[in-house]
């Protein structure tokens, strides 16, 4: 008897894990497929997805001081001034900031 319950154990993960099984009522691929497919191999037909947006919430608008590369300019020139005075700038996003203060 517990050999008989050892082997039910050793059988359940694959029975419990398995693919779905096909409708019973379908008859067999191999019953109705034609007699040249029979030795290739199933192939897997690709799952459509809908093209879907990356993001979902669109991105905030950005502002600029003067215009996108004259803000680039003066901000480089503020970390060379900076860095040639002694200082240094936190260039860390607020949310890093908020985690870890200096």
């Amino acid at each position: 008897m517990l050999t008989e319950a050892f082997s039910l154990m050793l059988q359940l993960p694959p029975l419990a894990f398995s693919p779905a099984a096909p409708s019973p009522w379908n008859p067999p691929y191999e019953l109705v497929c034609e007699v040249r497919e029979l030795g290739r191999p199933p192939t897997l037909r690709p799952v459509r997805v809908p093209n879907l947006p990356r993001f979902s919430t669109p991105r905030a608008e950005r502002r600029y001081l003067v215009g996108p590369r004259i803000d680039t300019a003066i901000w480089v020139a503020g970390l060379l001034l900076s860095g040639a005075t002694g200082g240094s700038v936190d260039t860390r996003p607020p949310e890093v900031k908020r985690l870890d203060p200096r």
